[in-house]
């Protein structure tokens, strides 16, 4: 449907509001990796600054600016603060942009790990060689690496937002704001209050993603169908959502949502 002048009268039929991922409730860090230059990454709701290093740098993201791995030991090191042991949490959301690349190094490059060497902890991995694409969430079980979720595929060179969610015992996985898959978990996981949280690295170096990654967010309660189209959403159109002004007190409500890709004669 095109939305004519006469249709649609911005000062008067709406109010709009941009929606942050740091606006939604449980959100406990939000690194959008838009400084675009430097050696920091800013975490606007948490304050875990992360730290770039051995070849971590800045680079076009999904939109803004985003991080993106050289390097086999590339990585961005977010702190150790326990509250970032969202695996010992019941409920938990992580969410974030992708960009995948090839090759990738041997064994499990890592994207996102508050944990290591020990099984302590979680870890978002990325596939290599016949699984290169496949995207899924593991979780330290004291001895070792247990896998959490079902695979999310993404396509080679095309961002794309995964979503892994917990709650009631089981992980969902949802790719572009569209249900993939759900696989029964142990929680909580075996804690890592020790290990520092990176970003495209692991902990004891070598296991570094090559790609990019933009818009990384964690909470500590499993988010709605709403709350993820909205994350979605914000990457698909250049980081702005638009609600009617009655919508935006409840953002967990996917109702009386607008999208709105251009003010006049838009496709919604």
């Amino acid at each position: 449907m095109k939305l004519s002048q006469n249709e649609f009268n911005l000062n008067h039929d709406l109010s709009f509001y941009q929606i942050s991922p740091s606006q939604m409730s449980g959100c406990i860090a939000y690194w959008s990796c838009n400084e675009g230059t430097g050696s920091y990454v800013l975490d606007s709701v948490g304050g875990f600054t992360g730290s770039l290093f051995s070849g971590a740098t800045f680079s076009e993201g999904r939109f803004g600016s985003g991080i993106q791995s050289i390097t086999g030991n590339s990585m961005v090191k977010c702190g150790s603060n326990g509250v970032l042991d969202i695996g010992n949490n019941s409920s938990y959301t992580i969410s974030l942009w992708i960009n995948v690349g090839s090759p990738q190094v041997v064994g499990f490059p890592r994207v996102l790990e508050k944990g290591g060497f020990g099984g302590s902890g979680w870890s978002l991995q990325i596939g290599s060689g016949a699984n290169l694409g496949q995207v899924q969430l593991y979780y330290g079980s004291g001895t070792g690496w247990g896998f959490s979720s079902n695979q999310i595929n993404v396509i080679l060179g095309i961002w794309a937002n995964p979503i892994f969610l917990v709650s009631g015992g089981w992980c969902y996985g949802y790719l572009n704001s569209q249900i993939t898959g759900s696989k029964a978990v142990s929680s909580p996981f075996y804690a890592a209050n020790n290990k520092i949280l990176n970003l495209n690295g692991q902990s004891l170096g070598g296991g570094a993603f090559q790609g990019k990654i933009d818009e990384v967010c964690l909470f500590n309660r499993s988010l709605t169908i709403g709350e993820m189209n909205i994350l979605y959403q914000a990457g698909s159109i250049q980081g702005f959502n638009f609600y009617a002004s009655n919508a935006k007190p409840n953002l967990e409500s996917s109702q009386n949502q607008f999208v709105i890709k251009e003010v006049l004669n838009a496709d919604i």
